[in-house]
């Protein structure tokens, strides 16, 4: 298969070790790689340890959010036609789904991404696809019907989707300064500018543990300024209206907290945000804000 598959990490899990373990597993000679993102020595070389062990290509860089993790896999993809970036709380419960979205993706010349179905630990089907980046995202609150069959979606799910390496290359990759949560709008919008495809397959077996995890209440505020951020690079007035009203009135935090978080959120948008120091600037802002409050939960970048 002229495909690959990567893993952005932020922290020595046993899911990803059990997730390098069953890929080599299955796929002795399929190159793999992890970009690893923790700060700490001893995490680095447990992860490091498990890579040489799998033969995984092991990545250490500086914590820059997950569109800098995806840039430097694809970076090191550049060989493949695709590259596959799956969470490190992802299980396959089957390999039928990465092997069936790849043959999709390769018959689909004009495919920028590609995605599947994916399930809770009890194997429910409960994400895959996300809605249009414009007042339909509003009205869905982020939730959307499964196509029962292969269809082209407007957003796939980020937790596991494959790239079209060449393509993504030439038109620059996503957005770092994101740092975490809403990379796939930023995906879909680059796709629809450049007339790529995205595509969903529905398949069996690919596992999602964090879909069973309620958000903390940062990572929602993380997620709503990334929306509100991503609006204003996308010029949708509609859209700037409505995060902003859900980003300041948002409940459970200080009025400063929201009113800072959506200061961040107005940032101007940097020429070339693909940079990993865009996402770094963005984590210390996020870490900061997060000490300063009780509400974070121990949710800080």
């Amino acid at each position: 298969m002229d495909c690959c598959i990567g893993v952005v990490a932020f922290g020595a899990e046993a899911s990803l070790f059990a997730l390098m373990a069953q890929v080599r597993k299955a796929y002795p000679a399929l190159a793999c790689a992890v970009v690893d993102h923790t700060e700490s020595t001893e995490e680095a070389a447990a992860i490091a340890a498990e890579a040489s062990r799998h033969r995984w290509t092991y990545m250490h860089r500086e914590n820059g959010g997950f569109a800098a993790g995806v840039q430097a896999l694809l970076d090191g993809a550049a060989p493949h036609a695709f590259l596959f970036v799956v969470n490190p709380d992802v299980e396959f419960r089957s390999f039928d789904a990465f092997e069936r979205c790849w043959e999709v993706a390769r018959s689909a010349p004009q495919t920028f991404a590609i995605g599947t179905t994916l399930h809770d630990p009890a194997g429910r089907p409960v994400a895959g696809v996300l809605p249009p980046f414009d007042a339909r995202l509003l009205l869905s609150r982020g939730k959307v019907p499964l196509p029962k069959v292969s269809a082209v979606v407007s957003a796939v799910h980020g937790a596991f989707f494959g790239l079209n390496v060449a393509a993504m290359r030439r038109v620059g990759g996503l957005d770092a300064s994101l740092f975490l949560y809403a990379e796939e709008f930023d995906l879909a919008q680059i796709a629809r500018k450049h007339g790529g495809q995205i595509r969903f397959l529905p398949t069996t077996g690919v596992v999602h543990h964090g879909e069973s995890r309620p958000a903390r209440p940062m990572q929602v505020l993380m997620n709503r300024a990334n929306l509100l951020y991503l609006a204003r690079k996308w010029r949708k007035p509609l859209l700037i209206m409505g995060f902003s009203l859900g980003l300041l009135l948002r409940p459970g935090f200080p009025w400063s907290v929201r009113f800072r978080a959506w200061r961040w959120a107005l940032r101007p948008v940097p020429a070339d945000a693909s940079g990993p120091h865009h996402g770094a600037a963005s984590r210390e802002f996020w870490s900061h804000l997060a000490r300063s409050t009780s509400n974070s939960e121990g949710t800080a970048p």
